[in-house]
């Protein structure tokens, strides 16, 4: 067991922006109950349950063969010819070929009997293996040799669960209640915490190329912070989004795709130190969506109900994006406030008013009519705060400091 050598927390006022103005379009769906984790590789999407789905054609998607394993998984991971599945209420490993998509086989499975929440999230760095194991927090397996997979190290984080992981080069980053957790994983057999910022994650993605991870809040939203220097990560700017647990968030080409708990999939663009909002799919008939995989030009959105949507967006409209100068539209001051604050809104004209916490929630809602607008913010916590305005078309988003 390690302990945390390291604690930081540091946060930045950046303001951001939030416009509708594309569309996501369901192409096709592939019907089964209870799929919590998926992933895919070229023409195929591996479910959670072992099933393997021809998606070449991707209106009439087509089971093509199941592995057969007791419980289910709540992660999985395709990496070369194996798939890896971590199941869910014990601690268990299963890895797969599937070389032979039509024939997958099951080569072998590791029980880990101090494992008892189950594997959230499954990372692959060279030749091992990182597993988010809930409260257990996380395990690295060697599976230089899939049928003998041999475990080198593991590391209790307290305070909460691990609930995903991103390993590349020599760190680890976990999305963890208790924070993003960085860890030293130079060395395989001997990983250590290195630094914490942030608090209630449940699910990860990094673009390697920026060094930007993208972390899905449990209370719904995304914090996006700057892991250039690993024992010193610093959040850039927050998206909020008061649509429930953020279960599963992707990132890809400037855009970051989010798996809400409540209404489905949101996409956001990332324009310089903010989030735009250019669609949503609405996947409430689904239950809780779960789990995102990005394939070719393919979105595959997983649900607790009804199974897997298949979807495409539909980026050919000329998107709305705002300015930075826009932002001068709308100030606000005090801030840090203190008793009170107040927003001028010069030349838009704001129908709504909404203050959202840390966490993501709505704590404060009004109807507005007036070009100014004093708000009593005396009662709220010392922290960061969402103000989001809205007119008939757009809103924009500003973040405030309660000083005391």
């Amino acid at each position: 067991m390690k302990k945390i050598r390291y604690i930081l927390s540091f946060f930045l006022s950046i303001p951001s922006s939030v416009v509708i103005s594309q569309t996501i379009q369901q192409i096709g769906y592939y019907n089964v109950n209870g799929i919590s984790s998926m992933s895919s590789i070229s023409n195929y999407m591996i479910l959670g349950n072992g099933s393997i789905i021809n998606i070449s054609n991707p209106t009439s998607p087509i089971l093509i063969a199941n592995l057969s394993f007791s419980g289910f998984s709540t992660s999985v991971l395709v990496s070369d010819n194996y798939s890896y599945f971590g199941a869910g209420m014990t601690g268990k490993l299963i890895i797969a070929d599937v070389s032979n998509p039509n024939l997958p086989l099951q080569v072998s499975s590791r029980i880990f009997p101090s494992i008892t929440g189950g594997i959230f999230g499954i990372s692959k760095n060279n030749n091992v293996l990182y597993l988010a194991s809930g409260q257990d927090g996380v395990y690295n397996v060697d599976v230089t040799d899939p049928v003998n997979p041999i475990v080198l190290d593991s590391i209790v984080i307290p305070n909460g669960q691990a609930r995903d992981i991103f390993a590349y080069s020599n760190f680890a980053f976990v999305a963890h209640y208790d924070g993003l957790k960085a860890i030293d994983i130079s060395d395989p057999a001997n990983i250590n915490v290195i630094s914490t910022i942030g608090s209630g994650y449940n699910s990860i993605d990094i673009d390697t190329i920026t060094n930007l991870a993208f972390l899905g809040k449990t209370f719904g939203g995304i914090d996006v912070f700057n892991i250039s220097n690993p024992h010193f990560p610093s959040l850039v700017f927050s998206i909020p989004n008061s649509n429930g647990t953020a279960l599963d968030i992707k990132y890809r080409d400037n855009l970051v795709y989010l798996a809400t708990d409540n209404l489905g999939l949101f996409i956001y663009k990332i324009t310089g130190s903010s989030g735009v909002q250019m669609a949503n799919f609405p996947n409430t008939s689904n239950g809780q969506s779960f789990a995102i995989s990005l394939q070719d030009s393919l979105i595959l959105l997983s649900g607790l109900i009804n199974g897997v949507a298949i979807l495409k967006y539909d980026s050919s409209g000329v998107p709305v994006i705002i300015d930075d100068k826009d932002f001068d539209q709308i100030s606000i001051s005090p801030n840090p406030a203190t008793n009170y604050v107040d927003c001028n809104f010069k030349n838009e004209n704001i129908i709504e008013i909404e203050i959202i916490c840390f966490f993501g929630k709505s704590i404060y809602k009004v109807n507005n009519t007036s070009t100014t607008n004093r708000i009593d913010v005396s009662n709220l916590p010392k922290g960061n705060y969402t103000l989001r305005f809205k007119n008939k078309n757009r809103s924009w988003n500003k973040i405030m400091i309660k000083s005391e």
